[in-house]
């Protein structure tokens, strides 16, 4: 992905963009089973890097039609963010909007495909005003996680142009293989933005 170009950041995105290179995470939260667990609250991580470099809030919204973390439920985000380099500590809260704002969390897991890394955090703890220790964010120290090496990931950004000849575009699916002197990759299939054809 290519850094972020912050006159150019307009909506709802202004308050949270980064000057800086902007890579994906992988987040998955696990919610414990306890009765009062779940909430509706917006979640989110915040990264905290090498000389304390920090990513804004990195919200982790649900797709339309679901909202909130369930009881016992592991959701899955794929989010892009900041990069921070290596991360050193990993914030998770929520905005506790909502009247159900205690959320006992029982797992966290970041995966930044971009070094290779895969973090997981037993958690264990309540972020609610009326539970636990009553702060509704808090910030772990990956130095307590489990680090798994889930292989490195390169990022490439394609461009494809269609010419301005009469029945030159498509509406096919259009798939992509890059080759290089240590092989070839996967054939990918190139989304379309916003259905526009080729």
């Amino acid at each position: 992905m290519a850094d972020v170009d912050i006159a150019a950041v307009t909506g709802p995105m202004v308050g949270y963009a980064q000057e800086g290179p902007v890579i994906p995470y992988h987040v998955s939260v696990t919610t414990g089973k306890h009765k009062d667990a779940a909430t509706d609250s917006r979640a989110f991580i915040l990264l905290i890097g090498e000389d304390d470099e920090r990513s804004n809030r990195i919200w982790l919204d649900f797709p339309r039609g679901k909202k909130g973390f369930s009881c016992g439920s592991v959701e899955e985000f794929y989010v892009a963010g900041l990069d921070v380099g290596i991360i050193k500590k990993i914030e998770l809260g929520h905005d506790g909007a909502s009247p159900e704002s205690c959320w006992l969390v029982e797992e966290l897991c970041l995966a930044v495909p971009t070094q290779g890394t895969k973090y997981t955090l037993r958690c264990n703890c309540w972020l609610a005003k009326d539970r636990g220790d009553g702060v509704t964010s808090r910030v772990f120290d990956l130095l307590d996680a489990m680090v798994v090496n889930i292989g490195k990931k390169v990022l490439y950004e394609m461009t494809v142009w269609t010419g301005d000849v009469v029945g030159g575009g498509t509406d096919s699916n259009i798939f992509m293989t890059l080759y290089g002197i240590n092989g070839s990759t996967e054939e990918v299939k190139l989304d379309k933005k916003k259905a526009r054809a080729f």
